[in-house]
C-alpha cells in the first residue's frame, strides 16, 4: 500500500492507496523563506509608479486604511507594525473590508490585528454592506451603480492592504477587491457577482475580458482620492513570499504576475478521482470551500468523482446559495432559474449544478449527512472512507490526483 497524508482541519491523516493505482500529488512549490518584514519594507521603499509611503502620508491629515477580514490570510498585523510608526502625526481609521461576510467581533478582530488589537481597536470600522450609509460614485459600463461606504468621504487619502491569489471568477483576489466587494453596498456587490454566471469569461486566473474584474476596475476609477496599495502573496504556511507597493493598478499587476508562477501547476493527465484538501480559512463553510472545486475541476475526467475535504465548521454558508440547491426540483431547473433571476450566491449554485450534471461531488466534512444529501452531494466523516468508496466505483485503473491547498492551487 502507498501512504499519503491529507490535512483535515488542523490534523493530518495518513491515507492508504493501492500500490497499482496512479496517484499524483499537486501542491505549491516550496518557497525560499525570506523575512516577511524585509519584503514589505523593500516594496515600500521601492514603490511602483507612486511616491513612497512616507511621502504619501506627509500630505494627508486624515487617512483611511482598508484591511481584509478573516476570509483572507492577509498578514495585516505584520504590515501594520511596519506602517503605524509612520502615522504618529496623521489621524487614521481602519476599515475592515467585509464585503457581505459576517464578522464575529470577539473572535475576528483580535485575529486580524493580533498584538496590535488594543492599540487600534478604537480606530476600527467594520463595514456592513446592508446597514451602513453609502455614497454613490457613478455607474460602470456594466450598468452597475457603485455605492461605497460613506466613510471614505471623511478621509483625504487611502492605504489598501491586500493579498493576491487566484480567484475562481474574479481572476485573482487583491487590489481592487478591497473596494468592490470590500467596502461596497450589497446591491453593488450583488450586481458585480452576477457577472460570474458568465463562466466562459469570469474564470480563475483570467483578467482579460473578465466582466467581474473589469467592473471592479471601473469602480475604483471613480475614487478621486489618492490611494497607496500594499499587496502581498503568501505561501502555504502564510509567509509573505512577495510584496509590491505603490500605485493600486501596478502593485496588483506585479503580484498577479508572481502568483501565476507560484500557484499554477501543470499535470500530465486528467483524473478519475480528485481529492482536494481545503485549508483554513477556506474550510470554514461549503460556500468558501467551493473555491477548491472551481480551481481544480478542469483536470477531472467526465463522470469523475471530486472529493472536497473541508470541515465546514460554520455550516453551508450563504442562505441564497443553499436554498436554491435544496429546493430546486432538478439541477436543470436550478440552472434555468439562475439565468432569469439573480441573488448573491446564485453563481455558486449555478456552477455546482453544471458540475453535478456530469460528475459526483462528495464532501468530507463535519456537516450532517442529511443536509449534504439534500443538496445533491454525499458526505463522509473520514477521508479514507470516501477514497475507498470512490475506488470501488471507478475500478482498478483509477487515476487519482491529490491536490493540496486546493483553494489556491490551479492545476492545468
Amino acid at each position: 500500500m502507498r501512504k499519503n497524508d491529507i490535512k483535515y482541519g488542523e490534523k493530518k491523516y495518513l491515507i492508504n492507496f493501492p500500490q497499482t493505482f496512479k496517484v499524483h500529488i499537486i501542491e505549491p512549490e516550496s518557497s525560499k523563506k525570506i523575512d516577511n518584514s524585509y519584503l514589505v519594507e523593500n516594496s515600500l521603499q521601492n514603490p511602483l509608479n507612486s511616491p513612497s509611503l512616507l511621502e504619501f502620508i506627509e500630505s494627508i491629515k486624515n487617512l483611511l486604511i482598508i484591511v481584509n477580514d478573516t476570509a483572507r490570510s492577509t498578514p495585516t498585523e505584520k504590515i501594520l507594525k511596519i506602517i503605524l510608526p509612520s502615522l504618529q502625526k496623521t489621524k487614521y481609521k481602519i476599515i475592515i473590508a467585509t464585503g457581505t461576510h459576517k464578522v464575529d467581533f470577539k473572535k475576528d478582530l483580535p485575529k486580524i490585528f493580533g498584538a496590535l488589537y488594543k492599540e487600534v481597536k478604537d480606530f476600527v470600522i467594520v463595514h456592513n454592506s446592508k446597514n451602513d450609509e453609502m455614497t454613490y460614485l457613478g455607474t460602470t459600463t456594466f450598468d452597475n451603480d457603485i455605492y461605497l461606504n460613506k466613510c471614505i468621504e471623511d478621509f483625504e487619502g487611502i492605504v489598501v492592504i491586500g493579498s493576491v491569489e487566484p480567484h475562481y471568477f474574479a481572476g485573482f483576489t487583491g487590489g481592487r477587491k478591497s473596494f468592490l466587494p470590500g467596502i461596497a453596498a450589497y446591491i453593488t456587490i450583488e450586481k458585480n457577482h452576477s457577472f460570474a454566471l458568465n463562466d466562459k469569461k469570469s474564470k480563475i486566473a483570467i483578467l482579460d475580458e473578465n466582466p467581474v474584474h473589469e467592473d471592479m476596475l471601473e469602480a475604483i476609477s471613480f475614487i478621486k482620492k489618492p490611494i497607496f496599495s500594499i499587496q502581498t502573496v503568501l505561501d502555504t504556511e502564510q509567509n509573505v513570499i512577495f510584496a509590491s507597493s505603490g500605485n493600486i493598478y501596478d502593485s496588483f499587476d506585479k503580484a498577479v504576475e508572481f502568483s501565476r508562477k507560484y500557484f499554477i501547476k501543470k499535470v500530465s493527465f486528467k483524473a478519475d478521482i480528485i481529492v482536494a484538501e481545503i485549508e483554513t480559512p477556506f474550510d470554514k463553510s461549503l460556500y468558501q470551500a467551493h473555491k477548491g472545486l472551481e480551481n481544480c475541476k478542469s483536470v477531472l475526467k467526465n463522470n469523475g468523482i471530486y472529493i472536497l475535504v473541508a470541515k465546514c465548521k460554520d455550516g453551508l454558508g450563504s442562505s441564497n446559495f443553499v436554498d436554491l440547491l435544496k429546493f430546486a426540483n432538478s439541477l436543470e431547473e436550478l440552472i434555468s432559474f439562475t439565468k432569469k433571476e439573480y441573488k448573491l450566491g446564485y453563481h455558486k449554485s449555478n456552477r455546482i449544478a453544471k458540475f453535478l450534471l456530469q460528475n459526483k461531488l462528495w464532501l468530507v466534512s463535519d456537516l450532517p449527512d442529511d443536509i449534504v444529501t439534500d443538496i445533491y452531494m454525499r458526505n463522509f466523516h473520514s477521508v479514507q472512507e470516501a477514497i475507498d468508496s470512490a475506488i470501488i466505483i471507478k475500478g482498478e485503473k483509477t487515476k487519482i490526483l491529490i491536490i493540496k491547498n486546493a483553494a489556491t492551487v490551479i492545476p492545468v
